[in-house]
């Protein structure tokens, strides 16, 4: 789990990377505190890596302005 800074296209967007179901409520409560402050721009995505011992491996990301989880 970590907190990254990058930059894409000029635009610093705060990355947040987790591996707990615990801590999914704490990061989601985050990000919904965002939408209701105002920022409506939310995207979803789901992205498959190739299948392994423990069959696919998935990565869900969810960003609200220039703040992602991924999971």
């Amino acid at each position: 789990m970590g907190t990254y800074e990058i930059e894409i296209a000029a635009v610093k967007v705060k990355v947040t990377v987790i591996d707990s179901p615990n801590l999914v409520d704490t990061y989601i409560s985050e990000l919904k505190s965002l939408v209701q402050s105002g920022r409506r721009l939310v995207g979803l995505d789901i992205k498959t890596i190739n299948p392994g011992f423990f069959g696919l491996n998935s990565l869900f990301l969810l960003c609200v302005g220039t703040r992602c989880l991924v999971l």
